[in-house]
């Protein structure tokens, strides 16, 4: 058994691998863990070694939830069960998360939508009622489907909570921890103050 992670320096994609070697090792499975390392051209040559090595089934972060839908596609002819997990695969935009990527045998994730949403009502109940909120929304890498979803659901959580939100500029792009202040400098003069971030 494989699996395909996004990124090993993320702890969630750590802790994933973590579980998935214990597991295989209480299965009396060999668990081979490749890292991606968060580039989408590295997984892909890694999931076509591991079609051409035919392992017995794949386990599947995708970085690209979109491009991933091809690596499934190629698995499934070749006999190769996938279980996609902590992201799903297919187009976020016209795919809803419980309608799992047909040639999948399983998905499991959670829902990023209603994570946002929680967040996003704990925000208006933060911040000063009757008043205007200037939210900043500081978005993750593109590719990721929880980066819409999570501000999906943000944006409806804030919106219960009856928060306004008249102001928003995503950034162009991906953003790492360290470029997050980076992008927060950018915000131009004589736009709306931010009130929460």
């Amino acid at each position: 058994m494989a699996l395909s992670s996004a990124g090993l320096s993320y702890p969630f994609a750590a802790a994933i691998a973590r579980g998935f070697r214990r597991a295989a090792a209480r299965a009396g499975v060999q668990a081979i863990v490749l890292d991606a390392q968060n580039r989408v051209q590295r997984q892909a040559n890694d999931l076509q070694d591991l079609i051409a090595e035919h392992v017995n089934g794949i386990v599947l972060m995708p970085l690209d939830s979109v491009i991933a839908q091809s690596w499934v596609n190629e698995a499934a002819r070749a006999g190769i069960p996938v279980v996609a997990v902590g992201s799903e695969v297919g187009d976020p935009r016209t795919r809803p998360l419980r309608d799992v990527y047909p040639k999948l045998v399983a998905l499991v994730t959670q829902d990023e939508t209603a994570a946002g949403r929680e967040a996003g009502q704990l925000a208006g109940k933060l911040l000063p009622p009757g008043r205007l909120a200037h939210i900043a929304i500081i978005q993750g890498a593109p590719g990721f489907p929880e980066v819409q979803q999570r501000e999906q659901g943000f944006e409806q959580g804030a919106r219960r909570g009856a928060c306004p939100l008249p102001y928003r500029r995503p950034p162009a792009g991906g953003l790492a921890h360290a470029g997050s202040r980076h992008r927060l400098s950018e915000h131009p003069r004589g736009a709306p103050q931010r009130r929460s971030v």
